[in-house]
Formats: structure tokens, sequence, C-alpha cells
């Protein structure tokens, strides 16, 4: 066998694929090693060889990117073809070593070895049958076909089989977060552009929880084909997440979900800026406030540390975590209320520690239960609930509490027990004075006296009334207002004895909140709730005067409260369920007098507007009801 002199570079053939045919197996060490020079077989210039039929080859491996042709011959061993480099091999003696470039095509047919020569990238070859193959990995991206048959034409071109590239491990794209196109829910059905509509979804999944704070986006190109829409779309969304706080892109570490600031560091809920109240824009039923964001991220953290512990024992419900209940004992002692951890019943809620007390005490339902008039409405609903007999007690924003009336109730009327908000009194704000807590105290009446709002002092600095305390009074508490009604943590303060027969009640189990969340409210209550209260009395001081600035020039009247979380309004000759139904077509969702009160039916010309949302909100509000007044008198005076 010859070997024909190569070709000047000048006369060399364009590349096309040619089959090659199979020859003896080089050993590893005789296989080409990279050096630029053109191999041809048979005359030169000669642009393809003649393929032989034979028996089919068996897969061998391909290199990335390369095309090779095998003709017929004996079988091949298999070997290691380093990438993008199309090697040949032909019948005969073994030929001599030679380098192909990357990205080469080679053919090598019948006949005197072709010298070596350089082949073009992304030249497909084809395979001719002959002696079995032995097997071989394929890398990714190389075009073969097999041939039988007749040999093909000079320059006929096989068909190439493509197959899927494999990245390499630095191009690899960051993986798309489990259950992120679901988390997103059908988006895609929102009115307006698809990036307004992708973007509004991925917040909304966000606060929901379907989607985790600090979750990596993947690449745009990544997102676009996995939510099948253009690039474009996906780079505007991420471009209006970005600007509104709601990703954060840094150098080399792609892009984070995350709440933006301005919800993280507010006390108002989200839910107020986005409706939550039916199809009304804005809801102000409810006189809610967010966590503190960073305080209870931290505390939960601290709890999750704290919590293996618990996992030696049961979990079953008991009086309180020990810590939980030393925490709150020694806040009523601080107070100057002396009290030990057995004095203390951790509940789920304000609410839970009143039906536990009123399944305990009510015992005689022919005897009605004492309530304030205008009166917090979870309270009237579990007595409602009950079918507990009422006596109103009024009580107003400018003269507090008929404690007379309440006398007389008790020396006439006989009510079992009395329900009383003496701390920035829901609704109407009103705080009870020192004088009149002793006298209440002194009456033949079991009182239970709710202390929710109690540190939502907004006086400048806190006032120091004492506890409304005595042989008679039960102290309720909750966690709800001054941290986060998510937080389902609320507490009784009793006589050792009382609470006691408590744990034994039936009820006590269905009450008691997780263990968890006891930590995580011992965490919160603990040394870091000074710095808590202090930014949400703040916070909550500047929106109570805006609302006030606001209701300037309206014609309906109020009292600013010292504390709490709303205004009462008297709406003079409007009535409030009238004034509701108007504000509820235009989109704003208030609660009218007559749900505060004890008959349900009375009240009727007040309204309750808190003022735990943010200033923009209030201002709609505010708006949004002097257009729903029928008679439109009243001027909308802006801060």
């Amino acid at each position: 066998m010859t070997t024909d002199p190569a070709l000047p570079h000048s006369d060399r053939p364009t590349p096309v694929p040619a089959p090659l045919a199979l020859g003896p197996a080089l050993p590893h060490s005789d296989r080409p090693t990279p050096a630029p020079a053109p191999t041809t077989t048979g005359p030169a210039g000669s642009r393809g060889a003649p393929v032989t039929t034979g028996p089919a080859p068996s897969p061998g491996a391909r290199p990335a990117s390369v095309a090779a042709s095998t003709a017929t011959g004996p079988a091949r061993s298999p070997g290691a073809r380093p990438a993008s480099v199309a090697a040949s091999t032909a019948t005969g003696p073994a030929r001599s070593p030679g380098a192909r470039p990357a990205s080469v095509a080679a053919s090598t047919a019948t006949g005197p070895a072709r010298s070596p020569g350089d082949r073009p990238a992304s030249v497909a070859a084809s395979t001719a049958t002959g002696p079995a193959r032995s097997p071989g990995a394929r890398p990714a991206s190389v075009a073969a076909s097999t041939a039988t048959g007749p040999a093909p034409s000079p320059g006929a071109r096989p068909a190439p089989v493509a197959t899927s590239p494999v990245p390499s491990r630095s191009d690899s794209p960051t993986p798309v977060p489990p259950g992120f196109p679901a988390a997103l829910g059908p988006w895609r059905d929102r009115p307006g552009p698809l990036a307004r509509s992708l973007s509004t979804a991925v917040r909304e999944a966000v606060v929901d929880g379907r989607l985790a704070a600090g979750t990596r986006l993947p690449s745009e190109r990544e997102l676009s084909r996995v939510l099948g829409v253009s690039r474009g779309t996906v780079v505007a969304a991420l471009t209006q997440l970005r600007d509104d706080g709601w990703l954060h892109t840094r150098q080399g570490s792609g892009s984070h979900v995350r709440l933006p600031a301005r919800l993280t560091e507010r006390t108002t809920p989200w839910s107020l800026d986005r409706g939550g109240a039916g199809d009304a824009d804005l809801d102000l039923t409810l006189a809610l406030t967010a966590a503190p964001h960073d305080a209870y991220l931290a505390a939960l953290a601290r709890a999750a540390e704290r919590s293996a512990a618990l996992l030696v024992d049961s979990g079953a419900a008991t009086a309180g975590l020990p810590r939980l209940r030393e925490l709150l004992a020694d806040r009523y002692t601080r107070d100057g209320l002396a009290t030990r951890p057995e004095q203390i019943l951790v509940t789920s809620g304000a609410q839970a520690a009143l039906t536990l007390l009123l399944d305990h005490l009510h015992t005689d339902r022919r005897r009605p239960v004492a309530v304030e008039s205008p009166s917090y409405p979870g309270a009237l609903a579990v007595l409602h609930a009950r079918r507990t007999r009422l006596l109103p007690v009024p009580v107003t924003s400018e003269g507090g509490w008929d404690v007379g009336h309440l006398a007389t109730a008790v020396r006439t009327r006989s009510p079992q027990l009395a329900y009383l908000v003496p701390d920035f009194q829901n609704p109407t704000g009103a705080h009870m004075d020192a004088a009149t807590r002793a006298e209440i105290a002194r009456l033949p009446l079991t009182v239970i006296a709710d202390e929710t709002l109690r540190d939502l002092d907004l006086r400048t600095p806190p006032g120091s009334e004492p506890h409304l305390a005595g042989p008679r009074v039960i102290q309720i508490g909750s966690a709800s207002k001054t941290l986060w009604t998510g937080l389902r943590i609320g507490w009784i303060r009793a006589t050792a004895d009382l609470v006691r027969q408590l744990r034994r009640n039936p009820l006590q189990a269905q009450l008691s909140p997780p263990p968890l969340e006891q930590l995580i409210a011992a965490e919160l209550l603990g040394e870091g709730l000074a710095a808590v209260l202090s930014d949400r009395r703040d916070r909550l001081r500047a929106q109570r005067d805006h609302l006030a600035r606001l209701l300037d020039g309206t014609g309906w009247t109020y009292t600013v409260p010292d504390g709490g979380l709303s205004l009462w309004l008297h709406l003079g000759t409007t009535p409030a369920t009238e004034l509701a139904a108007r504000a509820a077509r235009h989109g704003l969702a208030v609660t009218p007098g007559p749900h505060f009160a004890a008959d349900r039916a009375t009240l009727t010309h007040h309204l309750r507007l808190p003022f735990t949302a943010t200033p923009d909100v209030l201002g709609r509000a505010v708006e949004l009801l002097r257009r729903s007044d029928e008679l439109e008198v009243h001027r909308f005076v802006t801060a």
C-alpha cells in the first residue's frame, strides 16, 4: 500500500465527508496526535472513496462535535477519541500517526494509506458496514450515519444524526425551583400584559409562602423556556420585580426573590394594600398589625434551636411551657401585680382564654354576663355562640365607663360575670383610670379583664396605670395585637387554684397552643420586646395622627385615643350601615357600629376606622368614605 504525495494547500479538496473503510485497530499509543497535515487515499485530489459493504458495525466511541465514517475492515477495538476530532482508519498496514485538529471530519477508504490532512469542523461522516465494532460511548453533538450496499458516489454527503448537547458543569443553568410554575398559579389568565401578570404572580407567591423568600431564580433563558413565554416578557417582569424591591441581584450570585423593605419595616398588613374583603380594594374591617418581621424571624430561629428538648417529650397540652409562664409572671410582677408562674395558664389566644373561662365559670345560664357597649366583636361572637344573655354597660370615648350603671345592674340583675377591656378599649379607645379600676374591683362580681391592648399605649411616655386587679378579677392577654395575629398565644392570670381547675377542663387541651409557638412567643416577649414596642408605638402614633388630620372638615366627630388601633367615628345623621354599603360599592370595606353592639341593633350612627393601614391607604379610605356620603357635603382635606 502506498501513499500519494500530499496536495498543496491551495489544491486540497473542499471538505466533503467520505466513507471510511475499517482497518486494523490502532493501539492506543499509535493513535494520531494533533498535527495539521492532510491525508488522502487513492489518487490525489479525489473527493471520496468507495465504501464496501459488509456486516453492520457496532457502535463506537465518538467525540463531541465530530463526524466520523468507517468502512469495512477488521473489528476495531474501542478507544477514546479526543473532543471535536474526526479520525479515520483505513485497511492495510497501520497508518503513521498524524494529528487531527478539533472539529475535523476525516474519511479513509481502502487502498494506499492516505497522508494526514486537515478537515474542517462540523462535517458529517458516514459509516459503512463491516465486521462488528466493539461498543463505546458516543459523546454529544456527533452526526453519524451508517450506509449499506454499494459505495456512495464521490462527493455524496450522508445525512447526519444529531444528539443532544451535554453542557459542561460551568455552563449548567440554575435549576428551576421545584414547583415553581405551579406556585405562580394561572397567571396567564390575568388581564393586562403578560409581563405585569408574571411579576404580580411572583409577588403574591412570595407573600403567600408558595415561593420562599431567598429562592434563587434560574436564568432568563431558562425561565422563558419553562414558562413558555418570550425572553423579553421575562426580562420585563424581572425588571419590574427588581425595581419594586421584590428581587435582589448580585454579581456572580444570581437573582433571589425577597420581601421589600417597605413591607418588612412597617406595622400594616400587606392585605390592607391589596384588598381582602370580597371585591373590596381596601379592607379596613379588621384592626390588625403585621408581624415585626426581622424580630420574628430571629425569634423563630432561636426557638428552633431550643426545640430539641421538646422532641423527647410527648408534646401533650399542659398549662404552658415553664419558660413562657415564668416570663409572663415576671412581666405582671414588674407592673406591680405580684404573680407566680403557677398562676399563669397559656392558651391559643385571648378568645380561647375567654371561651375556657366562660365554660368553667358561667354555670348558671339564667344569669346574664355584663359587657361593654360597644364591645369587641370577637368576644361578642363567643358569647352569642353560647346563647349567653348579655347585659350592656355603656362606655364612650369621652366619658369612659358608666360605673354607676354597672353597680346598679349588679344589684338588680345579678350578672354572674363581666367582660371588660380597661386598656384602650376596642373600639372606642377609652382608657380606664385608676379610680375606676379600684371601684370596679370592689363590686361583688367576677370580672374578666381583657388586657390585649395594654402594650399599645401611644402616650409619650407611656402611662403607668395599674392593672385592673382584685380578688374577683381575672386577667387575660394575648400577643395578637402587640406582635402578630398569626402567633396564636394568649394567657390567663388567675389564682393558682383556678388554674389547676381550668387544666382539668376538657376544653383546655383543645385551646392550648403548640409548644413551638410558645417557644417563639417566649423569645419575642423576652429582652427584645422593648425595642419592638418602641417601633410599633412610633408608627401607630404617626398613622393615628395622620388619620385624624384627614378627617378634619368631614363633619364626623371622634376623640383621638391615647392608644389602641382605631378611631370611633360618630357620623351625625348618616346611618352607618348605609354608608358602609355605599363604601363597599366604591371598593372600601369598613365595619359599622351595630357590629359592636351587644344587641346588634344600636350604635347605628357609629363607624370604626382602624389606623393600622399606611398613610396612603388611609388617605384613599377617607376619600372613598367621603364619596360614599350621599349628601356629598363634607370636604376632603389632605395633610
